[in-house]
C-alpha cells in the first residue's frame, strides 16, 4: 500500500508536457479575463482543464503506470482514464481559445496574416476541419485506434518499447478528444449533432468498444504474450484471470461512463424541447393591454 503511494514515476517528458499545458492554459485565462474575453469561462472551466491534465499525470506517473507493465487489468484502468475521463475534463475546460490566446499577440497577428495570404493553405485547413468535425470521422478514430492498438503484435511491441508506448498513450488521448468533441462544446468548435444524436452517438460507442470487453472477459487463450512471460508470485491472479478482469474492468467504467453521458444528454434535449415550447406563450402572455400598460411595463424592467 505504502509503495502505491510513493512509487512515482516522474517521466521528465510527461511533467514537462503537462507543466506546459498547464502554464499555458493559465496563460491564457489571465489574458482573457484581463481583455474582458473570458465572460463564457468560468472557474469550473478551468478546473475542470485542470482535472483532466492531474488524471494524466496520475495514470502516466503514478505506481498505476508500473501495475500497467505487471497486469493487464491496471493497463486496462490507465487506457479508460486516458480516453475517458481525461478527454472529457480537458474539453469541459474549453482549452482552445486559452491555449491560443496565451501565444504573443504579435506572433498570433503574423501566423493569422501568413495564413490569410497563403489561399492554398487556408482551402487545406478548412478541408481538414471539416473533415475532422464529422461525427462519422470522430467516430472511426476512436474505434479503429481502440481496436488496432490492442491488436497482439502492436500491444506487446508497446510494452517492450517506451517510445512505442509513449506514442500509444497519445493516440489515445487524441482519439479520446476526437470522440468527445461531438458531445461536449469546446469552443469555438461546437457538435454538429442535436441531443438525441449525441446520446445515440454515445451508446453506439459504448457497443462498439464493448465488443473488445467481451473478447477479454470470455477469452480461453492467452491474448499477449508480453504478460505469460512474467514471473509471477504464488496464488497471484493467473493471465487469463487478468484477462477476464481487464475486460470487466472496461466494460463496467465504460458503460457507466457513457451511459452516465447519454443521459446528460437526453436530459439537456428535454430541457430545450421545453423552453421550445414554452417560447411562443411568454410573448403573449407579457403583451401590453393598452399604452398605459406598456408604460407601466417598461418602467418596472427598468
Amino acid at each position: 500500500m505504502w509503495s502505491a503511494l510513493t512509487d512515482w514515476t516522474l517521466e521528465p517528458t510527461v511533467v514537462a508536457g503537462l507543466a506546459i499545458a498547464a502554464l499555458l492554459y493559465g496563460r491564457g485565462v489571465i489574458y482573457s479575463r484581463r481583455h474582458g474575453q473570458a465572460t463564457r469561462l468560468h472557474m469550473w472551466h478551468v478546473l475542470a482543464f485542470y482535472g483532466g491534465l492531474l488524471v494524466i499525470f496520475v495514470a502516466l506517473e503514478s505506481a498505476l503506470d508500473d501495475y500497467a507493465e505487471q497486469l493487464l487489468w491496471a493497463h486496462m484502468i490507465q487506457h479508460e482514464l486516458l480516453m475517458m475521463v481525461a478527454p472529457v475534463l480537458l474539453l469541459l475546460g474549453m482549452p482552445t481559445l486559452p491555449l491560443w490566446r496565451a501565444i504573443p499577440l504579435a506572433a498570433r497577428r503574423s501566423s493569422l496574416q501568413w495564413v490569410m495570404r497563403k489561399r492554398g493553405t487556408r482551402r487545406a485547413a478548412h478541408a481538414l476541419g471539416r473533415v475532422f468535425s464529422t461525427a462519422a470521422v470522430c467516430f472511426g478514430i476512436f474505434i479503429v485506434t481502440i481496436y488496432v492498438w490492442h491488436l497482439p503484435a502492436l500491444y506487446n511491441a508497446a510494452l517492450g518499447n517506451t517510445a512505442i508506448h509513449a506514442f500509444q498513450h497519445l493516440c489515445f488521448i487524441w482519439a479520446g478528444l476526437f470522440f468527445w468533441s461531438q458531445v461536449l462544446p469546446w469552443r469555438p468548435g461546437r457538435p454538429r449533432l442535436s441531443y438525441p444524436r449525441r446520446a445515440a452517438y454515445l451508446i453506439l460507442g459504448g457497443l462498439a468498444s464493448n465488443i473488445l470487453d467481451s473478447v477479454f472477459m470470455f477469452s480461453t487463450g492467452v491474448i499477449y504474450s508480453y504478460y505469460a512471460t512474467l514471473p509471477r508470485a504464488p496464488g497471484a491472479v493467473t493471465v487469463l484471470e487478468d484477462q477476464h478482469i481487464a475486460g470487466a474492468i472496461m466494460s463496467v467504467s465504460g458503460t457507466i461512463i457513457v451511459t452516465c453521458m447519454a443521459m446528460v444528454m437526453v436530459g439537456l434535449w428535454l430541457r430545450e424541447t421545453e423552453r421550445l415550447d414554452e417560447a411562443p406563450a411568454r410573448p403573449r402572455a407579457m403583451a401590453p393591454r393598452s399604452h398605459a400598460a406598456s408604460g407601466t411595463y417598461r418602467l418596472s424592467n427598468d
